[in-house]
């Protein structure tokens, strides 16, 4: 469950992005910008823990095979 917490930002930034494009309002990116920029002043070191879950997460996946 923590690998699906910590990278659901990713998809949001990507859905919003394509809900701006298509719409034409940029108005849905900016507030997934926000959200990311909000998110890494929450948690400092995003980047490093998202990096190390996804490792994990990988690793786990290459282990059942």
């Amino acid at each position: 469950y923590i690998t699906i917490i910590i990278t659901i930002p990713i998809p949001i930034v990507f859905f919003a992005v394509m809900y701006s494009v298509y719409t034409g309002d940029p108005l849905a990116a900016q507030g997934a910008k926000a959200g990311i920029e909000a998110l890494k002043e929450l948690i400092p070191n995003y980047h490093e823990l998202l990096y190390i879950v996804s490792l994990a997460a990988i690793g786990i996946r290459a282990m059942k095979k």
